[in-house]
């Protein structure tokens, strides 16, 4: 029987068909926590559509791996080339359907994540190495979907593969769709402090507005540690940051920030205890 192509969020239980994000988003819906519902194109999908243009995926990716500097380079940019003009047509009627059980907006915009089968695994995270696309309106949902399978075949993948010693074979690619959160603030929160280990200390990074250029570290966030045993904010690090990434009618755009709301707090006490708890909900859910 073939993979299914699409399935609803909450039915993402196999990292091998839906990858390791997508399925750590269903355990935190099944959990009760407050994740937008959506859907998944699965690897099945992503491994269709590939013998359509002749492309063996093991092949090319041994050829890649056995290669270095320039040959390498070339070799990837044109499997991504190639992965980018794969029709995903024969998917679409599936996608309409669970896009509209969706509770949105006809205007909404939509965010496209990766879920490698390598990603938010337990022996490797595999962070920042794909590709998010956000702020996709409905009608470029496929070249959202293409860049985001084309981003497996990238120089950095081969390293870190290489590096975790898992580099036998290339890893498969679903993505994510859920409709765009328009955030005024968006973070990264850490249940256990990345550098000290500490389990009490809770790190807590933001910005003004949607989360990507924090992601991409094109800016300097607000950094917090929050004590859950108080809880008490123990460090509070001011950010850098002089425009956010913004929704708009015509997609995304960065609107520039006022220098006095630049310096003022970020979030209050009462917010990071608040983000503190849920983490650690999180966490004790995993």
């Amino acid at each position: 029987m073939a993979p299914p192509f699409v399935l609803p969020l909450s039915r993402c239980t196999d990292a091998s068909l839906a990858g390791g994000k997508a399925v750590g988003l269903a355990r935190l819906l099944a959990a009760g926590f407050p994740v937008p519902d959506g859907c998944c194109l699965t690897t099945g999908a992503y491994e269709q559509s590939l013998p359509a243009v002749g492309f063996v995926a093991g092949e090319r990716w041994r050829r890649a791996a056995t290669r270095s500097g320039d040959d390498r380079r070339r070799e990837l940019h044109e499997c991504r080339q190639i992965i980018r003009h794969l029709a995903v047509g024969q998917f679409q009627p599936a996608l309409t359907e669970q896009l509209n059980r969706i509770s949105c907006a006809a205007e909404c915009r939509w965010a496209l994540r990766s879920s490698a089968t390598n990603e938010d695994m337990a022996h490797a995270s595999a962070a920042g190495l794909y590709r998010t696309v956000l702020g996709v309106d409905r009608t470029d949902l496929a070249r959202g979907i293409t860049d985001v399978w084309a981003s497996l075949w990238d120089e950095q993948v081969i390293d870190y593969m290489l590096k975790s010693g898992r580099s036998s074979g290339p890893p498969a690619m679903a993505v994510v769709i859920q409709p765009l959160v328009d955030a005024r603030i968006a973070g990264v929160a850490h249940s256990v402090h990345p550098v000290t280990g500490r389990a009490g200390h809770v790190t807590i990074n933001a910005v003004h507005g949607l989360g990507q250029p924090l992601v991409d570290g094109s800016v300097s966030p607000h950094e917090y540690i929050v004590d859950i045993r108080g809880p008490r904010v123990i460090t509070r690090m001011p950010g850098l940051q002089t425009e956010r990434l913004v929704t708009t009618t015509g997609g995304l755009a960065m609107e520039p920030i006022a220098l006095a709301e630049g310096e003022r707090p970020l979030l209050s006490d009462a917010q990071l205890f608040d983000v503190a708890a849920v983490t650690k909900r999180i966490e004790q859910a995993f």
